[in-house]
């Protein structure tokens, strides 16, 4: 058998098309591949049907999702009387994790282990439900999940002390598996070096691997195809928490204490949040509910009291830098440190955030700054209550890399040891909690807007000074999936 990858791919050009001098635009290509390959007699175009009735079989793409009876062909269709087969299927190289959701819910954002378990569920149930469908004559006679050795099976560590427990440091060039050195004019390939995450399978090459990991992606294809009979699989599922009644009082003003020309009240102003310099300019209401914002970065004061009088108070860090003296009270020793996240992971459960589902925690696909912390508390006393963190996994190193590296990427930075993450700390008062936070205000970022409203919950915010609207990109076939 000859497999081309797609020649036309919703009738785009793309090297293998010009490979092959066949143009996309006409109802038959005039000479199939396998043609000019006299050892295989037959072909079949990756994801492009039977290509307008030339090839011998009919193939297609799925992407995530179960698919019915009304994806294969109807009689009188092109293909109908010919094999079917499933070249590929499934969101392995290219779904988010707002499109997996839909198989395990918060779980698909969690890490790649709930990824892979939301790819397992849809992998199960295409098996079981949408194979089967075709068991019938012109039945399907091939089906693919897409890179079940790739997205199925861990990355391994090849030579790279990650495999005995080491995740301090990132690789470099000295890891890996090393072979014989490369001998000039000699032919055939020489491989010098296997560098850590680069395949998913070890022929004994580590002796501190396996041959493989399964995933829960392989083992799903396993339940499904027992010959028992179909086997039952369970992963965990979060579909969130039901919403409960909060109360609040209506804010019109805040009062904002730190630089009123530095770049926090600046950010806060843009984004809508009513703010005002001075007690005397709040209203009587206002002054009876005191709501009090502090640029922990330029705050200067020396007085503190306003957080016993205050219905609400957050004090504010954008960036590394030394916490106010005046500020001990509450924090003992702790310090800033340096960290950088594109998600962040609730651990108490935060007065206003009962209705804020975590998806509204991830950021690697906005527009601009994806980066929602710049700087992370460390040191923090046990006495506290921590809210946030900086969740382990960065997304946009999958989203954004191409597929030989994706993987790699995200697996990498999980499991790498990094510093601190606390994001948030709530600390009692006689009155109510003072939030300390370094999460960033991204006037450009619309999922950053929504953070702020509910950490700002029961503020009227005034009409946003800046564009937090998103631009549509034009559709990649590798990085957003096939086009059905």
């Amino acid at each position: 058998m000859s497999r081309c990858k797609s020649l036309s791919n919703g009738k785009r050009h793309n090297p293998l098309t010009r490979c092959y001098g066949v143009r996309t635009d006409v109802p038959k290509m005039p000479e199939p591949p396998c043609i000019q390959d006299p050892t295989r007699n037959w072909f079949s175009c990756d994801g492009d049907g039977d290509v307008n009735g030339t090839s011998l079989v009919w193939n297609k793409h799925t992407g995530h999702g179960l698919r019915d009876e009304n994806f294969f062909p109807k009689p009188g269709d092109s293909g109908y009387d010919k094999p079917w087969m499933i070249g590929e299927q499934g969101g392995t190289y290219y779904a988010r994790p707002a499109q997996l959701a839909e198989f395990n819910g918060n779980r698909a954002y969690e890490n790649y282990r709930g990824r892979n378990e939301a790819l397992a569920i849809d992998v199960y149930q295409n098996i079981v439900k949408f194979v089967r469908l075709a068991e019938g004559e012109p039945k399907l006679v091939f089906f693919s999940p897409a890179e079940t050795a790739w997205f199925g099976l861990e990355h391994l560590p090849l030579g790279y002390s990650a495999a005995k427990g080491d995740s301090s440091r990132l690789p470099n060039k000295n890891d890996g598996i090393f072979f014989k050195e490369f001998e000039e004019g000699k032919p055939g390939v020489q491989i010098e070096r296997l560098p850590p995450y680069v395949c998913t399978f070890n022929p004994g090459w580590d002796k501190n691997l396996p041959l493989y990991r399964p995933l829960p992606m392989f083992e799903a294809q396993k339940a499904a195809l027992d010959p028992r009979g179909s086997q039952p699989i369970e992963y965990k599922k979060d579909w969130g928490g039901a919403i409960g009644n909060i109360l609040s009082v209506d804010t019109k003003q805040i009062l904002f204490l730190g630089d009123s020309e530095g770049e926090l009240f600046k950010r806060l102003t843009a984004i809508g949040v009513p703010l005002v310099r001075s007690n005397e300019q709040l209203s009587d209401d206002d002054k009876r509910n005191l709501f009090v914002i502090v640029d922990g970065n330029t705050f200067d004061g020396d007085d503190i009291s306003f957080t016993q009088k205050s219905y609400r108070t957050i004090v504010v860090f954008r960036e590394k830098g030394d916490i106010p003296k005046v500020f001990r009270e509450f924090l003992d020793d702790t310090v800033l440190v340096d960290r950088t996240a594109t998600q962040l992971k609730p651990v108490d459960l935060y007065y206003f955030s009962q209705f804020f589902d975590k998806p509204g925690y991830y950021f690697a696909e906005e527009p601009g700054d994806r980066n929602v912390i710049k700087c992370a508390f460390d040191k923090v006393p046990k006495r506290h209550t921590v809210y946030y963190e900086a969740a382990a996994v960065d997304w946009s190193l999958f989203n954004d890399s191409p597929e030989a590296a994706k993987c790699a990427a995200v697996c990498l930075y999980e499991a790498l040891e990094k510093p601190s993450g606390i994001a948030a700390i709530g600390c009692q008062t006689e009155m109510n909690p003072v939030m300390f936070t370094t999460i960033d205000v991204i006037p450009t970022s619309p999922k950053n807007i929504e953070l702020w409203k509910m950490l700002l919950y029961g503020t009227t915010f005034t009409s946003p000074q800046a564009d937090a609207t998103d631009t549509k990109k034009e559709h990649n076939l590798l990085m957003d999936g096939p086009v059905e």
